[in-house]
């Protein structure tokens, strides 16, 4: 009994982990349908990050899709570049979130404006009081629905 309980415990743990995510260089490479808008939700943050982001969210990013970025895309999502990031490691060693960043992009943002994240999307760790898992949850997580008649 007590080896059947694990198993669907390891199944189901194993179903919440963080997936392993792809790395991004050019927001082209993002998932559009064939209208140009994004496909799916997403979790976009810089590659140098990867660690500290799987370690703060152990489960799958409540149904976003997962991307480290590098080159262009970190410049256009974050304004930073790989060298930016570098000189952040070397310095500090392992980052942390004062050091990192991140943001929500949600399905259906034209290809244009998808690096036109609004602040309250955005995770700036330096300033953020929240964790990263709250501000996903609080920031990302949250919906507003309408009715029209």
């Amino acid at each position: 009994m007590a080896t059947i309980i694990l198993v669907v415990v390891l199944a189901l743990s194993s179903q919440l982990a963080f997936s392993s995510p792809s790395t991004i260089s050019s927001a082209s490479d993002l998932p559009y349908d064939e209208s140009g808008r994004l496909s799916t939700h997403l979790l976009v943050y810089p590659k140098a990050c990867e660690a500290y982001v799987r370690k703060s969210i152990p489960f799958n990013a409540y149904g976003r899709t997962s991307h480290a970025v590098i080159g262009d895309a970190l410049s256009a999502f974050f304004g930073e570049n790989d060298e930016d990031y570098e000189a952040k490691q070397q310095k500090s060693g392992e980052l942390g979130k004062t050091e990192c960043r991140a943001a929500c992009i949600d399905r259906g943002v034209e290809r244009f404006f998808v690096h036109s994240v609004m602040s309250v999307y955005r995770f700036e760790g330096f300033t953020e009081k929240r964790t990263i898992v709250d501000w996903l949850w609080e920031s990302c997580q949250k919906v507003e629905f309408g009715f029209v008649n």
